[in-house]
């Protein structure tokens, strides 16, 4: 039975009930309608933006501009992009609707750096070099660690004859963007009479900016400020996943024994293996006399040339002196082989003595191989000639003495052959060579 008085559950509606009920009879329309106007918006932009996109991809003029433009009036790359083709304009550059239009993208996105920097280009071509800084000031601003930016502003720093502020841009840029080096470094070279500053005011401290510097001196020949890069460099970290090569320091090694500076070369060479990772040949002491270390192709390590009628390889097992020796195969060719060198710093003049053990297997012809010694850079200081290696032998030693006259330095020692004018000239067999040392008697 129910309480007197309690009304039947069919009529009961709780109070949280009511106030639901009453919100989605009165407030669902207007959400509705709101929804449909924000749709209806939304569409509306979206085909005036489609509209101003297919205008604009028209022919790409001026034209597809303007008309892009009535239908996106509030986008500020419209405005810019118009800006652009009048500033550029082959012949008919329109600066003062230029400027007004990259103005006009501005107000609607300061943050566009290349506005900035075409509203910077516009005045100094006006001659109002201060709006001209300004505008560089608010790119630099809005787009600190843009390398464009400070690449511009460093230009114009160089046609206002300002080089602190050239080199403070230019640094930035090439800080951003390594690959401005070379031409930002040409264009210091240029303009700076100071080339021993170029380095302290314009290259990054880092290994890859120092080196790409380096490699510039080395090209101009320029061996004292190569040394002062070449410091610098030896102070840097490796990055990761870099592999310092002590490649890098062939070409000055090649220079400074070319100016006969042979002591710098040795010290760079002792450097480069050290920088390299190669602690134990560092200082340079030793010069892979064995082959027991790889063979690096120049400095004072042994130099090899590609040679198609002959085959140079490592071998190892069953060498005199240490696991690896060298082995020479030629092709049956009357080639000239002078393929296997290497430069040998020397103690001063007075008596020397080349030693090697080696081993030969079916060599053939009147010309089979022999060592070679000449003064380096001054060929006629040093000289030596061995006798040709046997046909075949097992492993032996030879020993021949040379003289090195005043004022040389070091020496070339180069594995040879002579073409044969004979029948029967071609040569083929092998040859293998080790513990090959230069020492003074």
């Amino acid at each position: 039975m129910r309480a007197a008085g309690r009304p039947p559950p069919r009529l009961r509606r709780p109070l949280e009930s009511l106030g639901a009920f009453a919100v989605r009879r009165i407030f669902k329309p207007i959400a509705i309608v709101a929804v449909s106007a924000l749709c209806a918006l939304l569409a509306f932009h979206g085909c005036r933006t489609f509209r101003a996109d297919r205008a604009v991809r028209g022919d790409g003029g001026a034209g597809s501009y303007d008309e892009a433009l009535k239908w996106a009036p509030g986008d500020a790359s419209l405005w810019l992009g118009r800006g652009r083709l009048r500033h550029h304009a082959f012949g008919a550059a329109d600066l003062d609707g230029a400027l007004g239009d990259y103005l006009k993208a501005l107000s609607l996105n300061p943050r566009l750096g290349r506005g900035w920097t075409g509203v910077a280009d516009i005045y100094e071509q006006k001659g109002a070099w201060r709006e001209a800084e300004t505008a560089y000031g608010n790119a630099f601003r809005v787009h600190a660690f843009s390398p464009d930016a400070h690449w511009r502003a460093g230009n114009y720093f160089l046609r206002r004859g300002d080089l602190p502020r050239m080199y403070d841009c230019f640094r930035a840029a090439v800080q951003y963007d390594p690959s401005r080096l070379g031409i930002a470094v040409r264009t210091a070279w240029q303009v700076d009479g100071d080339r021993a500053g170029i380095l302290g005011k314009l290259v990054p401290d880092r290994l890859r900016d120092n080196l790409a510097y380096f490699d510039f001196l080395v090209s101009q020949k320029e061996l004292d400020l190569g040394r002062a890069a070449w410091e610098r460099m030896l102070g840097d970290g490796v990055p990761d996943k870099y592999e310092f090569k002590a490649s890098a320091a062939f070409g000055y090694i090649d220079q400074l024994l070319a100016a006969g500076r042979v002591g710098d070369a040795e010290r760079v060479w002792g450097e480069a293996l050290a920088k390299a990772g190669v602690p134990a040949r560092a200082p340079a002491a030793r010069w892979n006399e064995s082959f027991e270390d790889d063979v690096l192709g120049g400095g004072f390590d042994w130099r090899v040339a590609k040679l198609g009628d002959a085959r140079m390889e490592v071998a190892s097992g069953g060498c005199p002196d240490g696991r690896r020796c060298l082995g020479v195969s030629f092709g049956n060719a009357n080639v000239r082989f002078a393929h296997l060198s290497r430069i040998v710093p020397v103690a001063g003049s007075g008596e020397y003595a080349l030693e090697y053990d080696f081993r030969a297997e079916g060599l053939t012809s009147d010309k089979r191989p022999y060592w070679s010694v000449q003064g380096h850079p001054e060929r006629t200081c040093a000289e030596l000639r061995t006798e040709p290696f046997p046909e075949s032998s097992g492993w032996a030693r030879a020993s021949y003495g040379f003289s090195v006259g005043e004022g040389c330095r070091a020496i070339r020692l180069t594995l040879q052959r002579d073409t044969s004018s004979k029948i029967g000239n071609r040569i083929k067999g092998s040859l293998w060579v080790d513990a090959v040392r230069v020492r003074k008697k």
